[in-house]
């Protein structure tokens, strides 16, 4: 807290310091103790003491490290809840569209699904709570709760142009972490968004389903957009491609001595060729699963450079119930390489600015990499269309869904492509929209709307250009991995 002292130095310095004495301060207090009290006794305006207290923590915090950060009490559940696979409340998706909450996706057999909410909803009320013009994360609060509690949320329904009240009994819900599906008979695709408890558990399971017939001789990993998450997490599920006893990765800091992640022989999946995907938004844990297969030389990177985080944050509870993030060591993998990019105390330097250790390290069979922050692909690709346009797509799709809904024109129960091809959605979607957005993003996204991830996979899929290059080079494998 002596640190904090020196941040909130500045409020109290030139005039306002000259009128108090030295003298008059209890030598016993620490600095910020004595600032916070002349603030309180003095300052001209009444003062949340909690906010600045809060302002200067995470000013504190944020110039050690990017990733270093305060979690105030009231967010901390919010923050967890995607490592913990899950929490308790209705079961919806939604975005702000016009300042209104519009339900974007409601979960099957979701509470919401069960007591009515539909994906084009706006959301009005809460209780008596009003939720237009709210941060997403007030939001979140008002719609959360304890499971088996009961909240009335008032709806307004394009569709039939009126409101209604419905009672949603809140539940468990899940979130996955894991999607999946045969690209052909022997090549498994796996989706993995992020690293939370239950990944290394719901991968087998679905590998087990997929390779039921002992069929599946490809696997193709995506770690695009993946934030990463628990480490412990990655290793189990990286144990499971490596049939030997090796370090995977290991930590190390100044007040934190070496700590290996060791693999052990056997696995489900070390017979299968592996290609892993990865763009700049591939980061943390996703790095470190990604870079130590391409450390040991026992599968293929492709995609773009990854994020480069390689701190390690731990996490210690306060008091009130808020949290510190706090950096206490760095992530390496089996070469020895950080992933870590430069960075200062605004945060991480451009491409421009940074200055990169030009280290080279060797993989296991002699290929040379390189330590230039992130994890550079075996095979790069250039940038792809992610969603152009992306505010356009989102309200685009607003205005077909709500046409769709009014015509009668929508079913979530069968088939996504057939539904599609039955109605020409492609055709409706082009008369329709208004702008110049992607027609494709904004089909793709309705099919997400109304039939959820999975089929909005499928139907995506085989359009991928990273996929595509990635099954292109199962062949080439052995050769690309021998120096």
């Amino acid at each position: 807290m002596i640190y904090v002292g020196l941040i909130l130095t500045g409020i109290v310095a030139g005039g306002l310091w000259s009128r108090f004495s030295p003298k008059g301060l209890v030598s016993e207090q620490t600095r910020l103790e004595q600032i916070m009290q002349l603030i309180d006794a003095h300052y001209v305006d009444s003062i949340d003491d909690s906010k600045l207290e809060e302002d200067a923590i995470q000013k504190l915090l944020a110039s050690f490290d990017p990733h270093s950060v305060y979690i105030p009490a009231r967010y901390v559940d919010i923050a967890n809840q995607e490592l913990k696979g899950g929490f308790d409340g209705i079961g919806i998706e939604f975005f702000m569209m016009n300042d209104t909450p519009y339900v974007v996706r409601v979960i099957d057999n979701g509470p919401a699904q069960v007591a009515g909410i539909q994906s084009g909803d706006r959301l009005i009320l809460s209780d008596t709570s009003l939720l237009i013009s709210r941060k997403n994360s007030e939001i979140i609060n008002l719609l959360k709760g304890e499971k088996g509690s009961s909240v009335k949320l008032k709806v307004y329904r394009p569709s039939i142009g009126k409101t209604e009240i419905y009672e949603v009994k809140r539940d468990a819900i899940r979130q996955e972490s894991v999607r999946s599906m045969k690209l052909d008979k022997e090549t498994a695709y796996f989706h993995i968004l992020h690293f939370a408890e239950p990944t290394h558990d719901e991968f087998t399971a679905q590998f087990k389903k997929l390779n039921s017939k002992n069929e599946i001789k490809k696997i193709i990993l995506d770690f695009r957009g993946n934030p990463g998450g628990y480490l412990n997490t990655a290793i189990e599920m990286l144990d499971e491609f490596i049939d030997e006893s090796t370090v995977l990765a290991y930590t190390s800091g100044r007040n934190e001595e070496r700590k290996n992640y060791n693999s052990t022989p056997g696995g489900l999946c070390t017979k299968q060729e592996l290609i892993c995907l990865v763009d700049e938004r591939s980061a943390s844990a996703s790095e470190i699963f990604s870079g130590a297969i391409q450390d040991l030389d026992r599968g293929l990177i492709v995609g773009r450079r990854t994020y480069g985080k390689g701190l390690v944050q731990e996490s210690f509870q306060l008091s009130d119930g808020a949290q510190v993030r706090l950096t206490v060591s760095r992530y390496y993998i089996p070469s020895g390489r950080s992933i870590q990019k430069p960075y200062d105390e605004d945060g991480y330097l451009d491409e421009d600015t940074a200055t990169y250790v030009e280290k080279s390290f060797k993989t296991k069979r002699g290929r040379t990499v390189y330590a230039q922050g992130g994890i550079m692909p075996d095979i790069e690709i250039g940038q792809t269309e992610d969603f152009e346009n992306y505010p356009g797509v989102a309200e685009q799709s607003v205005y077909v869904v709500d046409q769709l809904l009014k015509k009668h024109l929508t079913d979530s129960s069968g088939n996504a492509s057939k539904w599609s091809e039955s109605i020409g959605l492609m055709t409706k979607v082009n008369s329709w929209k208004s702008d110049s957005s992607s027609t494709q993003a904004i089909v793709d996204r309705i099919i997400y709307q109304l039939y959820g991830p999975q089929q909005a996979m499928e139907s995506e899929i085989y359009r991928d250009g990273y996929v595509q290059m990635a099954i292109s080079q199962f062949g080439k494998l052995k050769d690309l991995l021998n120096p």
